[in-house]
């Protein structure tokens, strides 16, 4: 998990600043602007107008949504184990557990 963030933070980054050469705003716009895009959030304050720079926002909501997928995934998974070990040390069965209700 921890790679995975490490990977998006490091997409953010140089997402970030390749934007901010690309469209000339300042270094902290750039980065605000990668992580609102590759969140798929987009608020469109700040839209890029140059090729290079739009190329960069595709790939960065396409890159970034994978990764925010993966985090998701694995967190669901965590959460899905761990209940599935409590129901076991306490003798239920998934199946007792959906009939119950």
């Amino acid at each position: 998990m921890r790679g995975v963030l490490g990977v998006q933070l490091m997409l953010v980054l140089a997402g970030g600043l390749g934007v901010s050469v690309c469209e000339d705003i300042s270094a902290w716009e750039g980065i605000y602007f990668a992580l609102i895009t590759s969140t798929s959030v987009g608020y469109g304050d700040i839209t890029p107008e140059t090729l290079i720079g739009q190329l960069i926002s595709v790939a960065l909501a396409l890159i970034g949504t994978v990764f925010f997928g993966l985090v998701v995934a694995t967190a669901t998974r965590a959460v899905t184990l761990t209940i599935q070990e409590y129901r076991d040390a306490r003798g239920d069965s998934l199946l007792e557990s959906v009939e119950s209700n």
